[in-house]
């Protein structure tokens, strides 16, 4: 779910569209990710697509217009001033933080291009920010100083200086204000292949928008020629890190540079096999590997931010399924029902077992129906619930075994009165239109009821059978004892 929002940067009327979790609850706490858009771009582009995908791993997330550019407020349209980009970014968090649905100390920031850059920066100022990722980040005064390859002798820039001094002092006299083009105009034009592919992003059907017109104040050249969001890295950076780049990229070198530079002693460097730099904007199988490398990062280091609260009980609630057949399923929807059912879940169970192993603790992983008999219909759902299931009973004998005061508990409930159907079926529809009758379906209050029988029995298993009725039960996979 997406709803438009409008917040301030001082003087400056920001637009942002707000992505919700699945199955939004307002009176829950979410854990929130602000999403940056590249230099040239706006939030219905490459951030969207990013805030979407992470919307969908249980995240709200934000992506917004940068000020000067998009549906925000500001004049001249299409200023790039790198410190107010920068500072747009905080005021993401203003307005994030004053949200009940929002744990504010639970907020990340990834950041795509040149937004990469000023998430950087950011992160370095703000330390509301707990957790960085990037894709192709760019540095934007770098970019200008030594080329987008990183071939060129930084005094070649000084002439931009000049330039953006001349039309300045054109404007000042009453001049219209000037601009320069961030894309080329046409492929012949474009100086190597990730600037042909940043043609076809910006200046064609592939994602072209309105409100991005592919161009900026020449003005701007003053601050981005001589900025540097990787300034001081080495000293301020020191937030976990996920940076992303494709291998094939120009612009790779920065996101090496910068995980090298980084002070932080929790930083993760991952390259995209046979990813370019704008590839990584919009191509399923690049932005889906992506996406799941951060649902996992993001998983853990937010976590990070609850040491100081007590959770007697952790339920692992998240996740979503798909009716198809294997030689028919969405194979970027199978990455992404793996990287939530398997991945999330898996991280957040072995991290909450690592701090509560040794207390009075309950953690409860919901399976399915699915997860102890297949359905043909849902053949690769099945086995991720087999998984978690499976998963969830070791640990509980592994916890029984070694004397461990800490529970674990698996729930498998079948058809619920949920969106499940809806995001799980092409169809759509609460039944799944005929995939299951509607007389199946228990209700959600229902789930939480049984769910709760669950927590206050000594049983490790809750199954709802066909009779919509709970059964508490030991252990259901064979459990070897292997010495050693």
């Amino acid at each position: 779910m997406m709803k438009s929002i409008r917040f301030t940067n001082a003087e400056i009327t920001m637009a942002g569209n707000l992505f919700l979790p699945e199955n939004f609850n307002e009176s829950a706490c979410y854990p929130a990710i602000v999403v940056v858009h590249p230099s040239g771009g706006v939030k219905e582009q490459t951030s969207g697509l990013y805030a979407e995908e992470l919307a969908r791993h249980g995240y709200i997330t934000l992506a917004f217009d940068a000020a000067y550019q998009g549906e925000s407020s500001g004049e001249p349209r299409q200023l790039e001033n790198p410190y107010h980009r920068v500072e747009d970014i905080s005021a993401a968090i203003d307005y994030l933080v004053a949200q009940h649905c929002v744990d504010e100390q639970r907020i990340g920031v990834v950041g795509i291009c040149a937004g990469g850059g000023y998430a950087i920066h950011a992160t370095m100022l703000d330390r509301r920010i707990k957790a960085l990722g990037t894709v192709s980040a760019v540095n934007y005064g770098d970019m200008y100083r030594q080329g987008w390859e990183g071939n060129q002798q930084p005094a070649s820039s000084l002439e931009l200086l000049q330039m953006a001094a001349e039309q300045r002092t054109a404007e000042a006299k009453g001049a219209a204000t000037g601009y320069l083009p961030t894309t080329p105009s046409s492929v012949e034009e474009a100086q190597n292949r990730d600037f042909a592919e940043a043609y076809e992003y910006y200046r064609t059907p592939r994602a072209m928008h309105r409100n991005a017109p592919s161009r900026f104040t020449t003005r701007s050249l003053a601050q981005l020629v001589t900025y540097d969001a990787f300034n001081l890295a080495n000293i301020f950076l020191t937030q976990p890190m996920l940076v992303i780049a494709g291998s094939e990229a120009g612009t790779r070198w920065m996101t090496e540079e910068i995980y090298q530079r980084a002070a932080s002693q929790n930083k993760n460097l991952h390259i995209v096999n046979g990813a370019t730099h704008i590839a990584m904007y919009d191509q399923p199988e690049y932005v889906s590997e992506a996406a799941g490398k951060f649902v996992s990062f993001f998983a853990e280091h937010l976590y990070r931010q609850l040491a100081d609260f007590d959770l007697v009980m952790l339920i692992n609630n998240a996740g979503f399924g798909d009716f198809s057949m294997p030689w028919d399923i969405d194979l970027a929807k199978a990455t992404r029902m793996l990287d939530l059912n398997v991945k999330a879940l898996t991280t957040l169970s072995l991290l909450y077992t690592r701090d509560y192993a040794d207390r009075e603790a309950t953690l409860i992983n919901v399976s399915s129906v699915g997860g102890y008999s297949l359905f043909d219909i849902a053949v690769t759902y099945c086995a991720t619930k087999f998984f978690v299931a499976a998963f969830t009973e070791g640990l509980a004998q592994n916890l029984r075994d070694q004397g461990k005061k800490m529970r674990a508990k698996v729930i498998a409930p079948g058809p619920t009165q949920s969106e499940f159907v809806v995001h799980s079926s092409d169809n759509g529809g609460i039944s799944g239109d005929g995939l299951f009758a509607e007389e199946s379906f228990i209700t959600a209050e229902k789930l939480a009821d049984y769910t709760w029988q669950l927590f206050d029995s000594d049983s490790t298993v809750g199954i709802v059978n066909t009779d919509r009725q709970l059964m508490l039960k030991s252990p259901v996979y064979p459990y070897i004892n292997v010495p050693h």
